[in-house]
């Protein structure tokens, strides 16, 4: 249904309106309805958005990321072995769960692999696990917001 056919089915034109009806993304044309991180997101996930440093509990990778404004993510972690993996991708706020997901840029004659984490706030801190895909591996992580 169009936002036209609402607003004369429900005889209201207002803002808010058709933004509860279609969605928030709806309003922001550049994002496509339903598409990319919707605005209510972007107020309530301002905490979120800078840089952030940490490790997995078991001290076998460091990871330095930024969370963006947009919903992107990117920066980079370092494995036990030293080798250092690019990443870039996507977060998204649901209640007081945080999601990433991303694809690994890893040096040469590493396979890449997409990665996803489910992190709670936790005081000023970020807490939880990660999943790669290609071998299913799971490691807990914690990160710290880098002042």
């Amino acid at each position: 249904m169009s936002a036209r056919e609402l607003r004369v089915r429900d005889g209201e034109g207002t803002h808010e309106n058709l933004v509860a009806r279609l969605g928030v993304g709806a309003c922001w044309p550049h994002r496509g309805v339903g598409g990319g991180v919707a605005l209510a997101q972007e107020v309530e996930a301002k905490w979120l958005v800078g840089k952030w440093a940490g490790t997995t509990t078991d001290g076998a990778g460091r990871y330095e990321v930024t969370f963006k404004a947009d919903g992107g993510v990117e920066g980079d972690s370092q494995s036990r072995f030293g080798l250092t993996y690019y990443r870039q991708g996507q977060w998204m706020v649901s209640g007081d769960t945080i999601s990433v997901e991303y694809a690994t840029e890893p040096p040469p004659r590493v396979p890449s692999t997409k990665v996803t984490w489910t992190l709670k706030r936790s005081g000023d801190d970020l807490e939880g696990e990660g999943i790669r895909q290609s071998d299913m591996g799971r490691f807990s992580m914690k990160l710290k917001r880098v002042k």
